[in-house]
């Protein structure tokens, strides 16, 4: 295959920023042959493996797309004049019409908009809204952004909700209608933008991974805001796909699921300065004063529920999205160990069930494996990674794990509470204010060494807002100083160091601390939701 010029230039920057990367990071400890037997499984795709999918671009080029865009573009719409003389068009013709309506013909670096966001007009759409216009500088010049969804009266209601909050704003995003349920709309929107922001949830039961598809197809990053195994399993499909033709598709940009990850990367990042030795284990406590699902949150797993017939398997295999320890049957690993109730004297704190843990540890075990694949270090080839909520008294933990035994006595519960919420609602910013979410990684190397570190912020739907537009900007502005070029890829590998430094410069708080560090569990006497 002939390699253009620029493909070499970033070929070999890409290869500068990896050779950087490794002369700051410690040579590793070799194992031995039998510790490799029981190791992170890692094997490498070969060029001809590769798989391209086809299913956006069968449902773009179909014959009454064709017959339509023919029509429209040769005999001004009249299809009498299209079936009488369309067969006398010339090869020349038709080779600028088939570019002209279902091929590339806007380069990246010249699309009109720095991101599209999809999806917007709910409430994790307007939570994202109030973020661009409190932290994102230069609108409107450096950054310009559309909205684009099924309805865009809905879309134009939210940001004018929005703007009231903004009164000396002088940017409004455009707003173009668009469905992901059809193709000729996708391939309208990734010729608009260098990235798409995907907040159009559940995801699992939309054609989101034509999105994702075409974004690979016509060079356009992606992220979403997606919490879900099954969605994201299905992705991981793309993955050879997306490094052959250097795209990244960032899914799960969220409170849940991101943050953890980045939590993950940043102490493996902080352990790597004290020794050479990779990390064994690694557990995540949880601790906050409350929350409570919002409306999409809720269908989302209404939409987990019925569907778990055929998701079961994806959905309770801890390996389901990458990162097996040998043959993947390992106690420590299993959700089992997810669902104790047990005496911690580290954090002197009593482990919980938390609803996400069956989410983020598979999300965390994928980003040891990307890291292996991508030709980096992994955490480590045996990690074991845990995570839990933290209680002062090993009653409360019990009370909250006996709260969480159904969907439907959670919405009981909620109902009861006055918190039920419809899709597009969620809690009101009074009361997100009030809320805190502590996040405390504690790791272990194979040679004894420690490390504990926490993340603090707010409420996970504004923590959500805050991580997908910081990926979705580095992914539209600094795309060249990322570490890797393209691939399916977690918030942590996708954005590395510079995602941890743009969420510290907006307001979240990353640190190492102590390591016999204790949380002041008499701060929580009572959870505000």
């Amino acid at each position: 295959h002939e390699l253009r010029t620029t493909d070499l230039t970033r070929a070999y920057k890409a290869s500068r920023r990896r050779h950087a990367h490794r002369q700051n990071t410690p040579r590793r400890i070799p194992h031995s042959v039998e510790l490799e037997r029981m190791a992170l499984r890692v094997v490498p795709t070969a060029p001809g493996d590769v798989i391209t999918p086809h299913e956006f671009l069968n449902g773009l080029i179909t014959r009454d797309n064709l017959r339509e865009g023919m029509c429209k573009h040769f005999f001004e719409g009249n299809f009498e004049l299209f079936d009488k003389y369309w067969m006398t068009l010339k090869e020349q013709e038709l080779s600028v019409f088939f570019k002209t309506y279902f091929g590339s013909t806007v380069k990246k670096s010249e699309r009109p908009y720095t991101f599209v966001v999809y999806g917007a007009s709910g409430y994790t759409g307007g939570l994202i809204l109030e973020y661009i216009y409190t932290n994102v500088r230069g609108l409107g010049t450096d950054v310009t952004f559309a909205l684009a969804g099924r309805t865009p009266s809905k879309l134009k209601a939210r940001v004018d909700e929005t703007l009231k909050n903004f009164p000396d704003a002088t940017y409004r995003p455009d707003i173009f209608q668009a469905d992901i349920g059809i193709n000729t709309d996708i391939r309208d929107i990734v010729q608009k933008c260098r990235c798409v922001l995907n907040v159009a949830g559940p995801f699992m039961t939309t054609t989101a991974h034509l999105l994702v598809e075409a974004c690979i197809d016509f060079d356009c990053d992606y992220v979403d805001v997606n919490g879900e195994v099954p969605f994201t399993h299905k992705l991981i499909d793309f993955h050879d796909y997306a490094k052959q033709k250097r795209v990244i598709i960032c899914p799960n940009a969220a409170g849940a699921g991101g943050i953890p990850d980045i939590g993950a990367f940043y102490t493996a990042e902080e352990l790597k300065k004290t020794t050479d030795a990779e990390i064994q284990k690694m557990h995540m406590f949880l601790y906050g004063n409350g929350g409570a699902p919002s409306g999409g949150t809720l269908a989302t797993r209404a939409a987990m529920t019925a569907a778990m017939g055929s998701v079961a398997k994806i959905m309770t295999n801890p390996f389901s999205l990458g990162g097996i320890i040998a043959d993947g049957t390992r106690y420590e690993d299993s959700d089992k160990v997810l669902n104790k109730i047990e005496y911690y004297p580290e954090f002197d704190g009593w482990s919980g069930p938390f609803t996400y843990a069956f989410f983020e540890t598979r999300l965390i075990r994928r980003s040891n494996w990307l890291l292996a694949d991508l030709g980096e270090d992994p955490y480590g080839r045996h990690l074991n990674y845990t995570e839990h909520l933290l209680f002062p008294t090993e009653a409360m933990a019990k009370e909250v794990a006996s709260a969480n035994t159904s969907s439907k006595k959670e919405e009981e519960k909620l109902k009861s509470e006055g918190k039920l919420f419809k899709l597009g609602d969620g809690l009101g910013k009074d009361i997100r204010k009030q809320l805190f979410s502590e996040y405390y990684f504690n790791a272990l190397a194979e040679d004894g060494s420690q490390i504990r570190t926490k993340i603090a912020g707010g409420d996970g739907y504004d923590e959500t807002a805050r991580i997908a537009v910081e990926m979705t900007l580095l992914l539209s502005m600094k795309r060249d100083e990322l570490p890797f070029e393209g691939g399916v890829l977690t918030p942590s590998v996708a954005g590395g160091t510079m995602l941890i430094d743009n969420m510290r410069a907006s307001g979240l708080v990353i640190e190492v601390l102590s390591k016999d560090y204790k949380v002041d569990l008499t701060r929580v006497l009572e959870r505000v939701v």
